[in-house]
């Protein structure tokens, strides 16, 4: 089953209960990337017969959304295709039920976050900023749109390279190099 298969606690093995909670996070995780973001699990444990617990798993999924939608405030630097491509997180399509694509996982999400920070350092904007308390995932049925505020903040150029040489090398050789 592809739901246990994550999970490390077994029937007929010591009850551990950090691996519960590790568990319930494998549960949660598989729940999300299935488009549940909203899944609410918790994770109980009763006496039984003979020193055995009975443990249960309590799932709520909460609605299956599917990305509509993903938009940028406040760019210039790049355009939102752009920005779209560097991204994992993708909106849902024709084949998204192959593809599994177009549903909201909150870690690849971060990552795609850092994606987009990074992409804008390597072209200077070093005081860049997703501003991610003002992201909106806006719910619309089924579907969610996402509006993701961008500071971008200035751009950083070189303005000059200076080398000073100590051990007797030629300057003029180590500028061609520049």
């Amino acid at each position: 089953n592809e739901l246990l298969y994550g999970m490390k606690s077994r029937v007929h093995q010591p009850m551990n209960e950090s691996q519960l909670i590790q568990d319930l996070n494998v549960l949660k995780r598989f729940y999300i990337s299935k488009g549940y973001c909203k899944v609410e699990a918790k994770v109980w444990s009763k006496p039984g017969k003979l020193g055995y617990h009975i443990v249960t798993f309590e799932i709520k999924e909460g609605p299956c959304f599917r990305i509509k939608d993903i938009r940028f405030e406040k760019i210039s630097v790049f355009t939102p295709k752009e920005l779209l491509e560097k991204m994992k997180t993708k909106t849902w399509g024709w084949f998204s039920w192959l593809t599994k694509t177009g549903r909201f996982d909150e870690v690849i999400w971060q990552k795609d976050l850092e994606v987009i920070e990074t992409a804008y350092r390597n072209k200077g904007y070093l005081d860049v900023e997703i501003e991610r308390e003002n992201i909106r995932l806006e719910e619309h049925g089924n579907h969610l749109r996402i509006t993701i505020p961008v500071n971008e903040g200035i751009c950083y150029k070189i303005h000059q390279i200076s080398l000073n040489c100590d051990q007797g090398e030629d300057l003029e050789v180590l500028k061609q190099c520049i």
